[in-house]
């Protein structure tokens, strides 16, 4: 999505250059995230007050990380 924006943006000289073009990434994982059985979010899900059953439940069907769901207000 921001590449699509920045192409926008030089093509309608809005910026002289993309400043994300040079930014490296890292292409692999640093460690195998865990995935829960529909049991196991079921018993974690009865074990939780409603704010945390709602952090839970987004992270369930969106995929959040952590730290994007803890942002959240």
């Amino acid at each position: 999505m921001m590449s699509v924006l920045f192409n926008h943006g030089l093509r309608h000289v809005l910026l002289d250059r993309d400043p994300v073009q040079w930014v490296r990434q890292s292409a692999t994982r640093k460690k195998i995230p865990a995935v829960l059985e529909i049991e196991e979010v079921k018993s974690l899900l009865s074990a939780l007050g409603v704010r945390e059953r709602t952090m839970v439940l987004l992270d369930v069907v969106t995929g959040l990380r952590a730290s994007e769901l803890f942002a959240l207000k």
